[in-house]
């Protein structure tokens, strides 16, 4: 049971992880124009990433839970952002 807890962990922190590329390389590079300066948006969009890979790192729960509830706000500006 423990080994599956340990691949469940490691599959979201690669996903974290490679959502924080993402966010980035699209804010940092790929995008244009920006309305809003650049640094401003990388840290308003990576500082809670960052706590939550944290939290993941060191095993807290709250942490899981965190990564849960951001998950539905990171899709939705994802749509947001696509449409």
């Amino acid at each position: 049971m423990i080994q599956v807890a340990w691949y469940w962990r490691a599959c979201s922190l690669i996903g974290l992880l490679g959502l924080m590329i993402l966010i980035t390389l699209w804010n940092g590079w790929l995008t244009p124009v920006q309305h809003v300066p650049r640094s401003i948006e990388l840290a308003l969009l990576l500082m809670p990433l960052l706590l939550i890979v944290r939290g993941m790192f060191y095993n807290t729960g709250k942490a899981n839970v965190y990564a849960i509830m951001l998950s539905l706000l990171y899709a939705s500006l994802g749509f947001w952002y696509a449409t």
